[in-house]
């Protein structure tokens, strides 16, 4: 049996970011705004375990979530701290905030940190 799951959508925004330098590190200050419009999207679940809360519950949220059409800003920063000339430090925080009149979906608020080294 074949099970499809797709979607497909527009999206159209605006990003900006500024970077600052200071002696041994920078910082990076970034803010987006835009709109995504749904434009297509559907499941048919073909295999085995139909009834499954997986299938009946997860799939048309998921399906929801990612084909709705949303207004979405967001704010990010990034700060790295250069420890030599070919290693760097770095740590971040992105906030993103998802609008939407799907009542599936309704709103989102998405956040995420991020660190790591370079060498």
């Amino acid at each position: 049996p074949v099970s499809t799951f797709k979607c497909s959508h527009l999206y159209a925004g605006l990003h900006g970011k500024k970077q600052f330098f200071l002696k041994k590190m920078s910082m990076s200050l970034g803010a987006n705004a835009g709109y995504c419009l749904g434009l297509d999207s559907e499941y048919s679940y073909q295999g085995t375990s139909a009834s499954t809360p997986i299938v009946t519950d997860y799939f048309p949220h998921e399906l929801s979530y990612l084909s709705a059409s949303y207004l979405c800003a967001g704010l990010d920063y990034r700060i790295s701290i250069h420890v030599s000339a070919e290693n760097t430090l770095f740590a971040g925080v992105r906030a993103k905030m998802l609008r939407t009149g799907n009542e599936l979906m309704k709103s989102r608020n998405i956040a995420d940190i991020s660190v790591g080294f370079v060498f």
